[in-house]
């Protein structure tokens, strides 16, 4: 069998778990910054129907449109945020598994 250099695996298992974090963090800034992104998109828009909601008989027309594009841009920020969630946490499952493995390696 060949002979592993385990401390080599073990830094690779810390510098994958130091970029599992890094895309993590970078992960949660990317949501914040969409998610404010939505709220002024959405304050902008509720505040031109204010504006303009009496003025023009079509604009009532215009909410078929803009709160179902609304409710699925939502939606997708919820979808992306759990899945990188869950794909971070499997990676982190499976980072942990070889660690387990190298140390059953060292106590032989």
């Amino acid at each position: 069998m060949e002979d592993f250099n385990t401390d080599e695996i073990k830094d690779l298992i810390q510098s994958t778990k130091k970029d599992i974090h890094s895309i993590h963090d970078y992960t949660q800034k990317v949501i914040k910054q969409k998610m404010v992104a939505f709220a002024i998109r959405w304050t902008i828009t509720i505040v031109l129907y204010i504006l303009l909601w009496n003025r023009f008989a079509w604009i009532k027309w215009t909410l078929f449109l803009t709160i179902p594009l609304g409710i699925m841009s939502l939606f997708m920020l919820y979808k992306f945020r759990k899945e990188s969630l869950e794909r971070t946490a499997k990676i982190k499952h499976q980072v942990k598994h070889s660690e387990d493995i190298i140390e059953d390696i060292e106590n032989q």
